[in-house]
């Protein structure tokens, strides 16, 4: 019988432990990266630039720079096409947003894209949205119509689409940062 009490006690102790790593967490890239022999103003200005180029649009990004601490913030939007699930599959563009943060020093740098939220459709005027995506294989919404099995694998193709997306833009930011700027001296 104490031998039961024990192992009680313990799976009471244990079980929150496994409850908060039971979380879901939003989706997020993050990485440093090492880029030998360059300051932190070179690579600042690599990462400006690339910000520049990517996001044309002031629609399709805002953004804050700090020089000194070598910090650049900003949040995005891209379109991306990805399938619904509902009687038959069907291919729709969704609208994303975003957040990324770009942190220089000596010889690295560190990326974080994070916070990636289908906020609609391009095709339609609907409010439907899929909210903030995480790492749950279960869709936190449902829309009129569409199975609980039909969401989740909409879920699945939405998540699929935007890491795609999101992975492309880590793939320029990172060929970016391996080239030298042009010098604005005369």
């Amino acid at each position: 019988m104490e031998e039961m009490n024990k192992r009680f006690l313990m799976l009471l102790l244990i079980a929150p432990l496994i409850c908060i790593g039971q979380k879901d967490s939003l989706i997020t890239f993050s990485e440093v990266v090492k880029v030998d022999s360059v300051n932190q103003n070179e690579l600042f200005n690599r990462a400006r630039l690339w910000v520049n180029d990517n996001f044309r649009s002031g629609k399709d990004v805002s953004q804050i720079i700090d020089k000194e601490s070598g910090t650049i913030t900003g949040n995005g939007v891209f379109k991306e096409r990805f399938y619904l699930y509902q009687m038959i599959k069907t291919k729709f563009t969704g609208i994303f947003s975003f957040d990324f943060k770009i942190f220089v020093k000596d010889g690295k740098y560190k990326y974080v894209f994070t916070s990636i939220k289908h906020i609609g459709f391009e095709e339609n005027n609907t409010n439907e949205s899929l909210g903030y995506l995480t790492s749950s294989e279960v869709c936190p919404v449902s829309f009129p119509l569409f199975s609980k099995n039909k969401m989740n694998q909409t879920w699945a193709s939405a998540k699929m689409a935007a890491t795609i997306n999101v992975e492309k833009q880590i793939g320029t930011l990172k060929m970016a940062m391996s080239k030298v700027t042009e010098s604005t001296n005369f």
